[in-house]
């Protein structure tokens, strides 16, 4: 009688451990499909213009980008930071920023010229705060794919890309993984067109109809003060990507 329970234990302990391991293989894989699907706040909008250059808008939060940052060159994490403090932190750290921003076209790396620190919100509410990232860079004349990588997230997030004024696409990337190539639509630049791209790369801006005031090329004319085109002297770099 004693070995027939002591049998009856046994299986009973086995079936308990069977059911244990189950219950952590179920376990661990819900909390790596969540992590697999959980969505950063990082935010990217990839503009190809027609002057043959590319634009680079990143909004993420800046104290998880100014820990990263500080990870990476093994010096000591910083606390909360002041506006002054972290822009100061990202310009010191512009080479690694540079370098974790990855556009190719046509499978070849076209590497960011510039990367600049723009607008940095801090609100009481971390959720809400935000600094933006500006690159820029030249895309080929012919190029018929194009490809981003952002090395500096971990989840999910949006890349949106445009083509010159065209309605920009959404995609959904996973982490530092490159995206696929996606095909460039390009749209013939008039004379107009290619001269307005090229206006806004100049950092003075002026439009003379009697005096000098700063405007923007719009799809038929210079605001605010309404010229053609063709009269259009230098409009302004717009602060943010459309």
């Amino acid at each position: 009688m004693r070995g027939v329970a002591g049998r009856r234990q046994l299986a009973k302990v086995a079936a308990m451990s069977r059911v244990l391991r189950l219950l952590l293989a179920v376990f661990l894989l819900a909390a790596a499909s969540a992590q697999a699907h959980e969505i950063d706040a990082t935010q990217v909008r990839l503009t190809l213009h027609r002057d043959h250059t590319w634009t680079a808008v990143i909004l993420a939060f800046p104290q998880t980008l100014a820990n990263l940052l500080t990870a990476e060159a093994g010096e000591p994490q910083t606390g909360r930071l002041r506006e002054d403090e972290l822009r100061q932190l990202f310009e010191r750290h512009s080479q690694a920023l540079t370098r974790h921003i990855e556009v190719r076209f046509d499978g070849e790396l076209s590497p960011a010229a510039t990367v600049s620190v723009g607008d940095i919100w801090l609100a009481p509410d971390l959720e809400h705060n935000f600094v933006e990232l500006r690159a820029t860079g030249k895309m080929p004349d012919e190029a018929k794919t194009v490809s981003w990588r952002y090395g500096l997230v971990f989840a999910t997030y949006a890349l949106q890309l445009a083509v010159g004024d065209g309605q920009a696409e959404t995609h959904w990337l996973q982490g530092d993984i490159r995206s696929r190539p996606f095909p460039i639509v390009h749209v013939p630049a008039t004379r107009l067109d290619i001269g307005c791209n090229t206006f806004r790369l100049v950092s003075a801006t002026s439009c003379r109809r009697g005096s000098t005031t700063s405007c923007s090329c719009s799809a038929s004319s210079c605001s605010p003060c309404g010229q053609s085109r063709s009269s259009c002297k230098s409009p302004p770099s717009p602060s943010r990507i459309r």
